[in-house]
């Protein structure tokens, strides 16, 4: 048996021209996007709950609004939730259409 396996894009880490690493290509092209129109970000930014949990939102832009990309069912599932907690919050989520 072979002990070659697969690369799959959870192996995969993107580079940005900032030399900043990113987990998928929507990070990736969104950063790069973002470099482009002189943007400040911050990268995996935290979202501190009620309960004294805290979420990571993957982009914050000018300290008060936020960009997630959404490339799974648990990605939405985290969306949502921040949404219902804090439904003022400025915050957007981008990716697959099938979500």
């Amino acid at each position: 048996m072979s002990t070659k396996r697969n690369l799959i894009e959870n192996d995969i880490k993107y580079l940005n021209t900032k030399g900043e690493y990113l987990s998928n290509r929507t990070q990736l092209s969104l950063s790069n996007l973002l470099n482009f129109l002189g943007k400040k970000y911050e990268l995996n930014s935290r979202i501190n709950l009620p309960d004294g949990e805290s979420i990571t939102v993957d982009f914050k832009i000018d300290d008060e609004k936020y960009i997630e990309v959404i490339d799974s069912y648990p990605d939405l599932v985290k969306f949502n939730r921040i949404k219902n907690i804090y439904p003022e919050l400025k915050i957007v989520a981008i990716g697959s259409s099938k979500y």
